[in-house]
């Protein structure tokens, strides 16, 4: 075994530099001594006498199980038809450039630079995988290509199984074929969470599972971890099953918070029967939860161009029931900054939620809670908004689609259109929101929920085109409110091509404190008693549909930009200082404070403005940035 003369400052600094590797990933920092990594290199020992070990396996092999040892893998050999197996030991791999030899090899450290992109190619050859992890083991993947798997089992690329942890930065997963997780298949089957981590230039592409998690699967008791930018799961295939990119079982959670690679998103371009880009999938005893945030404040994770040939083109949420045997599990997806764009799918084109039931043990059901300002959700299964700090989560800035559902499409295989919806909760959901926006989608529906309990607040649905009313809710439809007291939705509708009302309800509903502009469409369809109808304090085109509530009034507000997409109101529309104010810090789509009082708008029943945003004293807009001393009425 090879050791470097480094001084002490070196040495401090490789092991920062595995620090950083290790990132989210809660390796130890384990060393056989205070200062050095041992180095293991990895080449023609026939050739190059500086090498330690002919062959990558025998250099795994060889590595300290008491310590993290570094392996240095060079190009002096060309690495076909490997089956490499760590089992309980702690090891950075580490890609060479062409060329580098043995002897030039240095541990990746503050004084030679880690690797920036995918080097050296270990291919399986077509069969079986490429690695394979085992008990507690604690595995850095930097500068390599993992490719050519092709197993019956789970895994193609990697097949991890037991407990510690799976780092990948500077490498790609890519073209291998499995069971499940045809690039990645993640296990916790320990004690303690195990963490598949991918950081910046982990790109796991092209794979194919014949079950479910094209891309990635993780399951057991395990997290996957996505925080840095240039991250990559896309054109991967799952097109028997669930998760084209990433598919998440149940106890498992993830936490992805990549601003993704290039102008693509995190999850990009992947497909499935359902669950086109991300599935969540419960079992008999456990929820699944995953949560989606920003870390960089113009970019927030992103699911995008993803196709699902049945249901769930961006996210497909799979509960599962209690039995006799089982507590049973929901799904629960928490959108604290995140963009669905572009996806496509028969029904629930950005987010499908499924049902379970059971006639005697009950029901479990798929929950959403969506907040831009990171602040408003409770803490409920999978939806803890205080520990995401921790994990470098911002909130949005104006201005870059945060909590945006735009440009998604309903339909088939062959591009046929479909009677589908954007988002679409089936029995017993939950939908709760203070930041949605959706726009650009088409379909029969922006939202379609049977029988589930919905409250927005701060909403917009504009600039969209479906067959149908922009909100169908079928046996039981709430626009924040539920069965408590608080009752605020501050909603906008606007530029919508639609087919019949605005919005359709059968049960019981709640419409306050919103703006609805669709000129040449009635307002509400309503089939419910009217006594479960309360409408406050909104300004439509159309009230002849809407009961006699307090502050109802036909017309229309002015915009800022319609025609650019901006439906901040001006100084002078006719829904500012319109409704009473509510108690609480609640806020606007913008993530801005709802009551303020403009001095030259005389408050028709109160400081609220309605619909989804509030007028700020001092709003500088895309339309009137020229407009901001105070003195205009625009």
């Amino acid at each position: 075994m090879r050791h470097t003369g480094w001084i002490a400052i070196a040495a401090a600094a490789l092991m920062a530099s595995a620090a950083a590797q290790a990132e989210s990933a809660g390796r130890p920092d384990v060393f056989c001594s205070a200062f050095l990594h041992p180095l293991r290199t990895v080449g023609d020992t026939s050739s190059d006498a500086s090498c330690s070990d002919n062959d990558i396996q025998s250099a795994i092999d060889n590595a300290n199980p008491n310590c993290t040892t570094d392996i240095a893998i060079t190009r002096e050999h060309i690495w076909n038809n490997q089956h490499l197996t760590v089992s309980g030991k702690s090891i950075n791999f580490v890609g060479q450039a062409d060329g580098v030899t043995c002897g030039q090899v240095l541990s990746c450290s503050g004084f030679s630079s880690c690797p920036s992109s995918a080097g050296t190619a270990i291919n399986a050859g077509g069969s079986g995988r490429a690695l394979t992890i085992t008990g507690t083991s604690y595995v850095v993947l930097g500068g390599l290509t993992l490719t050519g798997g092709n197993t019956s089992g789970d895994g193609g690329g990697v097949a991890f199984d037991g407990s510690g942890a799976l780092t990948v930065y500077a490498s790609s997963i890519v073209s291998n074929t499995a069971a499940n997780g045809g690039g990645i298949a993640f296990n916790g089957s320990g004690a303690d969470v195990a963490t598949l981590a991918l950081q910046s230039e982990a790109l796991v592409i092209s794979n194919t599972a014949n079950g479910s998690g094209g891309g990635v699967r993780v399951s057991g008791n395990a997290k996957l971890v996505a925080l840095r930018p240039q991250t990559l799961v896309g054109f991967n295939h799952a097109p028997n099953g669930y998760g084209g990119g990433v598919q998440i079982v149940a106890p498992a959670t993830a936490d992805i918070g990549s601003p993704g690679y290039g102008a693509g998103g995190m999850i990009f371009y992947n497909d499935a029967a359902y669950g086109g880009g991300l599935a969540l999938d419960a079992t008999a005893d456990a929820f699944v939860s995953a949560r989606l945030f920003a870390t960089d404040p113009t970019k927030p994770a992103r699911i995008s161009q993803n196709f699902a040939s049945h249901t769930g083109g961006g996210v497909h949420l799979k509960p599962v029931s209690p039995s006799i045997s089982s507590y049973g599990g929901g799904a629960v997806l928490c959108g604290l900054g995140f963009r669905i764009d572009g996806n496509a799918a028969q029904e629930g084109t950005a987010i499908y939620g499924d049902t379970d039931s059971d006639t005697f043990y009950g029901s479990e059901s798929s929950s959403l809670y969506l907040d831009r300002v990171q602040s408003d959700l409770p803490g409920g299964a999978g939806c803890d908004t205080s520990s995401i700090a921790d994990l470098g989560a911002v909130p949005c800035a104006v201005g870059y689609g945060c909590n945006e559902i735009d440009a998604n499409l309903a339909q088939d295989s062959n591009g046929t259109p479909t009677a589908g919806s954007t988002i679409l909760l089936q029995n017993q959901g939950s939908l709760q929101s203070t930041a949605l926006d959706l726009r650009g989608n088409s379909g029969s529906n922006a939202l379609r929920t049977f029988d589930s309990a919905v409250q927005l607040q701060g909403c917009i649905v504009a600039d969209s085109s479906f067959s149908g009313p922009l909100f169908k809710f079928e046996n039981q439809g709430q626009i924040n409110g539920g069965a408590g007291t608080e009752q605020v939705h501050n909603c906008t509708f606007a530029g919508n091509a639609l087919g019949t009302a605005v919005i359709a309800s059968a049960y019981g509903l709640m419409l306050h404190d919103s703006l609805v502009v669709q000129p040449g469409y009635p307002t509400l369809s309503y089939s419910a008693p009217a006594a479960q109808l309360d409408v406050a304090y909104l300004l439509s085109n159309d009230v002849s549909t809407l009961s006699s509530g307090t502050g109802v009034t036909q017309g229309a507000p002015t915009f800022v930009d319609a025609a650019h997409g901006d439906y901040h109101q001006t100084r002078d529309s006719a829904g500012v200082d319109y409704a009473p104010p509510v108690s609480g810090d609640d806020r606007d789509l913008d993530g801005y404070p709802f009551d303020q009082d403009l001095p030259t708008a005389s408050n028709r029943y109160g400081v609220r403005d309605l619909g989804a945003y509030e007028r700020q004293l001092r709003y500088c807009g895309a339309g009137d940035t020229l407009f901001c001393d105070g003195f205009d009425n625009i």
